[in-house]
């Protein structure tokens, strides 16, 4: 069976938790449709709802994140700002991405959010042991940075153990 994948060139998420955040894609959506709005045309709430066809509070509500659009209302809110509906929705992943990237992992600090995603998502026992000899060496070579001060100390390959960094491609 072949997963369909999404708009944004990814497999559906197979659990709720890996789910994206609807409440903080809605609060995005509003933001780039506010800024759209005062970056390409610079109307006003009262201009834009005479285009098309809404009325100020509605528009408002949109750009609060306080209701959600409509394809059919975004559809025609994004032509009258000289854009498409493709290129909002792309800013809202864009900037979705951008803010859950930086988001700590659960109970992980220092690991973000898709870092720990991938890192679950390995299911080979060999790929398992690689990622963790990389990651094991990483924490060595800080350890060693933290420990030497301010001397620039590198990691060598010998410090790398029986890890074949070609074998992992």
């Amino acid at each position: 069976m072949r997963l369909r994948t999404s708009a944004i060139g990814r497999a559906p998420p197979a659990r709720l938790a890996d789910r994206p955040d609807e409440a903080l894609l809605q609060q995005i959506l509003a933001d780039v449709l506010y800024d759209s709005r005062m970056a390409r045309t610079g109307m006003t709430l009262e201009q834009l709802g005479e285009e098309v066809g809404l009325t100020l509070q509605h528009l408002s509500k949109f750009e609060t994140g306080g209701t959600v659009v409509s394809t059919a209302k975004l559809i025609k809110i994004a032509w009258t700002l000289g854009t498409t509906p493709e290129a909002i929705m792309a800013e809202v992943v864009e900037r979705y991405r951008a803010k859950t990237a930086a988001a700590p992992a659960p109970d992980h600090p220092g690991l973000t959010r898709d870092t720990f995603t991938a890192v679950r998502a390995v299911r080979r026992p060999e790929h398992l042991r690689a990622l963790t000899q990389v990651a094991r060496a990483f924490g060595e070579m800080e350890r060693r940075e933290n420990a030497a001060g301010d001397r620039d100390e590198r990691l060598d390959r010998a410090d790398l153990g029986d890890l074949d960094p070609d074998g992992l491609a």
